[in-house]
């Protein structure tokens, strides 16, 4: 295994407090070939697109071999105040997920946050029921 070259930009969607976010994130390496450690950028969308234009540097990832976040550094920016992540990218089919904490959050309770694929799947599944009599 390697490490990812790179991840991003794609969508970045947090929902947090009963509160989503959407922003865009974009995990960039701090060396070549990527040693594991990389800047994280996060910005908004333009016109629903992940450009990475206009992408801000808030902080620091450092990734295992299998994209999996070993530690985060976050700085505050834009009214945000995230503390913390887990879960892990794939760099393979451009998603991710995992939790994030939010140090303005008195309860404590970590949000969820998922990267690409369209982001943060919030609407119930639709199960329809059929059945045929003889």
């Amino acid at each position: 295994m390697s490490y990812i070259s790179t991840f991003g930009p794609t969508s970045f969607e947090i929902l947090i407090r009963s509160k989503t976010l959407s922003h865009c994130i974009q995990l960039t390496p701090d060396a070549l070939p990527p040693d594991g450690k990389y800047t994280l950028y996060v910005g908004r969308p333009e016109d629903g697109v992940c450009s990475g234009e206009d992408m801000a540097d808030v902080g620091s990832v450092t990734l295992n071999e299998d994209g999996g976040i070993v530690s985060v550094t976050i700085n505050p920016f834009g009214g945000h105040t995230w503390t913390g992540m887990t879960g892990s990218f794939d760099a393979t089919d451009g998603t991710g997920s995992g939790t994030i904490t939010d140090a303005s959050d008195p309860t404590g309770v970590p949000g969820q946050w998922s990267a690409g694929g369209g982001g943060q799947q919030l609407t119930p599944e639709r199960h329809h029921k059929h059945s045929h009599h003889a």
